[in-house]
């Protein structure tokens, strides 16, 4: 392995130069003054893939280093300070040459880019921040550097915005208490998650020979991101527990950081022909549709809109109740069963 000093000056190194790369890339296209809104609009997609390749990167380098690498420190240097620059490079330049009438950010890093972006470009354009997790549970589970980092960012910076929407009542009330923001500055609006043309696709085929109509055991899916806050874990003991009594199957749809840790529960726990993870997918409420039973099985969530897709196309669902959105969503347990976090 390398030395841990010597993975970190290298991951720094890595970041730097990506970002110099996407800068002059981004200032050196002759056509910027044309492609200004659709770029702004983008800038989260980028935002996100940059981070995505570089911590995979950076996670390499501290498996290489023996896991001895100070990663979180790499997360918060990278994350808080290169990604951040290129997102507040081009919303600043936005900012002073569109001058909006009003700006509505989603997500954390958003919302901080956009803060300093206003302040940078000396304008006062009202800015909207909508918060779609509820944060301190979302933390809970993290180490004590990143919920002290992001709560002092919260607290010092959430006030400065305009007003903040909330994707659910529960998440507004833990905005209430993490920011400190008078009530009136903070409202709950829900998710428009459920369409025409979604309820049309749902009924669309699906090529996967657990899908057919012909298939004859039960199907358990579930729909998210691959990561700890969406407890695959516990869904994978439940899912043992009964399949042990009604042989069935498990779909896990979604990508992310914890799948090499799924794969080894899988195998471990000799699921291998019983348990699928087939990552991204088109139309996921087609898979839904032709499933029997429907999980949400997360420590939080802001609102759950795979939930809502869930029971839009008519399965069974059940889901823990995690902070803030499942509970209301499902009346407190009176539309769908719900069950305690963590618990298989």
């Amino acid at each position: 392995g390398i030395p841990p000093i010597a993975g970190f000056l290298i991951a720094i190194g890595l970041a730097f130069s990506s970002t110099i790369v996407i800068v002059k890339l981004l200032t050196d296209n002759k056509e910027m003054e044309k492609v200004h809104g659709k770029l702004t609009l983008g800038v989260l997609i980028v935002q996100d893939l940059v981070a995505v390749v570089m911590l995979m990167i950076l996670n390499s380098i501290a498996n290489a280093a023996g896991g001895n690498l100070p990663i979180e420190l790499i997360k918060l240097f990278f994350i808080g300070i290169v990604v951040m620059g290129i997102v507040l490079f081009i919303s600043t330049d936005y900012l002073r040459k569109e001058t909006p009438q009003a700006l509505l950010v989603a997500k954390h890093r958003a919302i901080l880019a956009a803060l300093k972006a206003r302040k940078k470009a000396g304008t006062d354009t009202p800015i909207t921040g909508v918060v779609g997790i509820n944060v301190t549970q979302s933390l809970a589970h993290r180490s004590r550097l990143q919920r002290w980092h992001w709560g002092r960012l919260m607290r010092n910076e959430y006030p400065k915005l305009n007003g903040i929407i909330a994707v659910s009542e529960g998440v507004r009330e833990d905005l209430l208490t993490t920011t400190g923001m008078p009530a009136e500055r903070i409202t709950a609006i829900k998710n428009p998650v459920t369409t025409a043309d979604m309820i049309r696709e749902a009924k669309a085929a699906v090529d996967h020979p657990w899908m057919r109509d012909d298939f004859d055991e039960p199907v358990v899916i579930s729909v998210g991101r691959l990561t700890k806050n969406k407890d695959h874990q516990t869904l994978l003991k439940a899912f043992r527990l009964i399949n042990d009594e009604v042989p069935s199957r498990l779909l896990i749809l979604g990508e992310g950081p914890e799948r090499p840790t799924l794969e080894r529960a899988i195998a471990e726990t000799g699921l291998l022909d019983r348990v699928q993870l087939p990552g991204f997918v088109d139309r996921p409420w087609a898979w839904m549709a032709k499933s029997s039973l429907f999980v949400l099985s997360s420590f939080a969530e802001g609102s759950g809109n795979v939930l809502t897709e869930a029971m839009a196309v008519g399965i069974p669902v059940v889901s823990t109740d995690c902070p803030s959105g499942p509970n209301e969503m499902l009346d407190g347990g009176r539309i769908a069963p719900l069950v305690p976090s963590g618990d298989a």
